[in-house]
């Protein structure tokens, strides 16, 4: 998740912190070359995007855990018998990306 690219080059227009004011025109190709107080927007969307694959990778890997730490969130958490008797595989089974795809 992003934020609007157009969005971003309109904040960037109406900041208050900014030294010296410029017009729409400008901003708009200072934004285009990369020109930011925060760098080249598309490095931060692609710095985004990247962390978000790691994140799926792990929740591939580690699903009963995120499953548990998801549970206890909600103000459900698993007992030590529901573990025991196998309700996590009962949830992740149909959950699993083997069978969604």
């Amino acid at each position: 998740m992003s934020v609007e690219p157009r969005k971003t080059c309109l904040f960037r227009q109406t900041d208050k912190k900014l030294v010296q004011p410029f017009s729409m025109e400008e901003g708009f190709e200072q934004f285009c070359k990369g020109v930011s107080l925060y760098g080249p927007f598309w490095n931060h969307v692609l710095g985004y995007w990247k962390a978000s694959l790691d994140w799926y990778e792990d929740l591939k890997r580690d699903s009963a855990i995120h499953l548990k730490r998801l549970a206890e969130f909600m103000d459900c958490p698993l007992s030590p018998e529901e573990e025991r008797q196998g309700v996590v595989s009962e949830i992740l089974n149909p959950c699993s990306f083997a069978v969604l795809c």
